[in-house]
């Protein structure tokens, strides 16, 4: 739910990447209809779990999403640059890190897509799948065709184990 931006300004990547003069995400207009539209959605019983970007963006709460729920995901990332033009040059690095104000990522059983589709309606977007395998599969798209997903790393897209990501996040209390 809600957009990124190719900002990074005050998030964690432009802490550890040094980015001193990086920009600041621009503040959401009123969020509370989000927040009520969510609400809606975790009171009807059609949300399983919910995760806000703040610290890290998005790539880091679905990481750590699948490492709480102990199962993989498949997910193509939005760029959201609202203009291509003008996309930091970090590209890739400001899709998954950014920490746009009013992102959330919620998690909903199959049977409510349409439920949640037609609840959040232009402040939500599909992203992914929850998937039994145990990995964590991140692309980002293309500008806004989701069939172009842009290749993260030299494999083509970032793929890590459920359980790698847990020693990499420091998570030893969480179940085998």
């Amino acid at each position: 739910m809600g957009r990124g931006s190719d900002h990074l300004g005050g998030s964690l990547a432009a802490e550890v990447l040094s980015l001193g003069d990086a920009r600041v995400p621009p503040p959401v207009g009123d969020p509370l209809p989000r927040y009520r539209a969510v609400h809606d959605l975790i009171a009807a019983g059609h949300v399983s779990a919910a995760h806000d970007v703040s610290d890290g963006g998005i790539a880091v709460s679905l990481a750590e999403m699948a490492i709480g729920g102990q199962l993989g995901l498949r997910a193509t990332i939005p760029d959201d640059a609202a203009d291509p033009g003008a996309r930091s040059p970090l590209g890739m690095i400001a899709a998954l890190a950014n920490e746009a104000p009013g992102q959330l990522v919620l998690e909903t059983p199959a049977t409510s897509r349409d439920a949640v589709a037609a609840r959040l309606g232009a402040f939500g977007r599909r992203i992914g799948t929850v998937t039994g395998t145990r990995e964590i599969e991140i692309r980002v798209a293309a500008g806004a065709d989701r069939r172009s997903a842009a290749p993260i790393g030299t494999s083509g897209h970032v793929r890590v184990t459920v359980e790698d990501a847990r020693r990499a996040f420091g998570c030893r209390s969480l179940p085998p």
